[in-house]
């Protein structure tokens, strides 16, 4: 995967990929920019948070918490926290 053996280096290749698993496992109270915004301080070069939920279809001044958002809504903000450290996979 990305040039590298996965069963050696397992670190490197972590650092590229972006996850998105179905179920979110969000805190459930926190809204999609905190949300964004808390992934985003993982990498050293993040995507601009703001941008990437309008990208994603979320409202950025949205006020609604996780729990209270559709699942296609979550759905989308978990696309937006995969995709906010610029990964190549």
């Amino acid at each position: 995967m990305l040039g590298y053996d996965p069963r050696r280096a397992g670190r490197r290749i972590r650092a590229r990929i972006g996850v998105m698993p179905q179920g979110a496992g969000l805190y459930a109270g926190i809204r999609p920019a905190e949300a964004v915004r808390l992934f985003a301080s993982y990498y050293p070069a993040p995507e601009e948070p703001l941008a990437l939920l309008e990208r994603a279809g979320i409202d950025p001044s949205s006020k609604t918490p996780w729990r209270r958002m559709s699942g296609g809504q979550q759905q989308r903000l978990s696309l937006a926290l995969a995709l906010v450290g610029r990964p190549d996979v």
